[in-house]
């Protein structure tokens, strides 16, 4: 995971999709963040997030047994693209 060898990293954005969704990126940065990061942005491709209340809800617990040098700033994004068009 990227994220263990970057241990000074303040920000970072994922571009989720079928792929990764948003609920497994969260995990990865609860899991495997350092106490830098501080700015988190969360990209998704499809019409609705399928990240749970419950799911943000376990993010911002498991969130809190970091040691941040700075507010946390999270942002979860709809990716406005339209694939039907060309």
């Amino acid at each position: 995971m990227v994220l263990i060898s970057c241990q000074y990293i303040e920000s970072i954005e994922l571009f989720c999709d079928e792929y990764l969704s948003d609920k497994k990126a969260l995990e990865m940065i609860v899991n495997y963040s350092h106490e830098y990061l501080c700015e988190i942005v969360v990209t998704y491709d499809y019409q609705e997030s399928r990240l749970l209340p419950e799911e943000l809800e376990f993010f911002f617990i498991n969130w809190t047994s970091h040691i941040p040098q700075k507010s946390l700033s999270l942002e979860i994004i709809r990716c406005e693209n339209d694939k039907t068009s060309l």
